[in-house]
């Protein structure tokens, strides 16, 4: 399960998610990381197409997930 991200009070948010970001791709040459950054900021949808890690480490505490079955099951 992803561990939800946490928003320290320096550089708030935004600082989380670049940082997030950065170690998600990290696997990913700096020309590659890059041209996806850039692709990204295209739109708000190809933003969050590339960021989904982001979205479910923030819905993975969040009390909804659990209308879809057990959270800690994703089986079902």
């Amino acid at each position: 399960m992803l561990a939800p991200l946490k928003v320290p009070a320096k550089g708030g948010r935004p600082a989380v998610v670049a940082q997030a970001l950065n170690e998600w791709n990290d696997d990913l040459q700096p020309e590659d990381r890059r041209a996806k950054y850039l692709r990204m900021a295209a739109s708000p949808f190809v933003f969050y197409r590339g960021s989904n890690h982001l979205f479910w480490a923030d819905f993975a505490v969040d009390e909804r997930l659990g209308r879809f079955g057990d959270p800690e099951d994703t089986r079902t």
